[in-house]
């Protein structure tokens, strides 16, 4: 959809045309063909126990369309447990997934009050399942092919899987960081979330829902200049919806005019949300040879590449070793090695 289609200028001011219902599906808000076809998709799962696994990066929406899923379905009155395995300690992942006794997991039971167990008749959301440690991964596959074997539901088996992931859980099969029959078994069904800058016409909805609930918040009044908007459209929203609803918010609260049309105010906007996304990084924390103090003239092909190599060694050293320091940023210890004796070779070349 072209995203002129939803909204007209009149005297300097965007506004909307029709109502947000016509492009709300559940608790889902969007006008892209081709989110819409995933919704589709969703639609054709709500009363199996298939499992599903949604796809996309931070800030896409994955865990609104997990729950769109669930509320949908003839689960909707059980338990909808969500387990964040990004932040779940180690330690902890066995006794919380599958309960107390867990010596007997071998056998595959569920003991004590694990979430499996919790969640009987329910669904259980896997939240980025790309951090679960491999021996756990063993373990719910245990359970998976129970489940799959076991044809009259019991409290053991009787519950949905959706999972989430911001990585290509492919490459981490490839890389022997993911066990690829889990894989298959977790992703049945599989959605794929596009980020926004791959649906303009999604920035354009979201903008104009995000002003009428920040006016309805602030009471106040602002608008948006066709400058602006046609900035927002053009943006690349790295961190995605959570990142342009800031932004929104912010322009809303501090904006001098009710028309908002300073391009310059909004770029101003948009550098304050960066560093608060980045935790307020200092360019004195960044090498030398990328701080914009240096008097050294690079390109920034250059800066980037010296960025990356930084992140990269600050992830060696805090994690110990490559293989975990690619697995936490989501990359093949493959590609990281690369890198390094890229930049290896071309270190060796300037000091001839």
């Amino acid at each position: 959809m072209n995203p002129t289609t939803i909204y007209k200028v009149n005297n300097g001011r965007i506004f909307f045309c029709g109502s947000f219902e016509e492009y709300t599906y559940g608790n889902i808000l969007t006008c892209s063909k081709f989110m819409i076809e995933q919704v589709n998709i969703l639609n054709k799962a709500l009363f199996s126990d298939t499992s599903v696994l949604i796809c996309g990066e931070p800030g896409t929406g994955k865990e609104l369309y997990a729950e769109y899923l669930h509320q949908n379905s003839c689960r909707i009155k059980k338990t909808y447990f969500r387990f964040n395995c990004a932040t779940t300690p180690i330690a902890s992942y066995e006794e919380e997934l599958f309960g107390n006794n867990i010596n007997s997991f071998s056998n595959t039971n569920i003991t004590g009050n694990g979430i499996f167990k919790i969640s009987n008749g329910g669904t259980v959301l896997l939240d980025e399942i790309s951090k679960i440690p491999i021996e756990i991964q063993s373990k719910l596959l245990n359970l998976l092919r129970h489940k799959s074997n076991n044809h009259q539901k019991s409290t053991e088996t009787d519950f949905r899987i959706i999972s989430t992931t911001n990585q290509n859980l492919r490459e981490l099969v490839k890389e022997n960081l993911f066990l690829e029959e889990l894989y298959y078994m977790l992703s049945t069904i599989e959605i794929k979330l596009l980020p926004l800058r791959e649906r303009p016409e999604d920035i354009a909805l979201f903008s104009l829902f995000f002003l009428e609930e920040s006016n309805k918040k602030h009471h106040t009044q602002r608008y948006f200049g066709p400058d602006v908007f046609n900035a927002l459209i053009n943006y690349s929203w790295p961190k995605n919806i959570m990142e342009l609803k800031q932004v929104i918010e912010r322009m809303v609260l501090i904006s001098p005019q009710d028309v908002m049309n300073s391009v310059k105010l909004l770029e101003r906007y948009m550098k304050s949300n960066a560093l608060l996304n980045n935790n307020s990084r200092n360019f004195q924390d960044l090498p030398k040879s990328v701080s914009i103090d240096t008097e050294e003239k690079r390109t920034l092909k250059e800066m980037v590449t010296e960025y990356e190599l930084y992140i990269i060694k600050q992830y060696i050293k805090k994690y110990g070793s490559l293989r975990k320091a690619a697995y936490a940023l989501g990359t093949a210890p493959s590609a990281i090695s690369r890198k390094l004796s890229i930049a290896k070779e071309s270190q060796s070349k300037k000091k001839r």
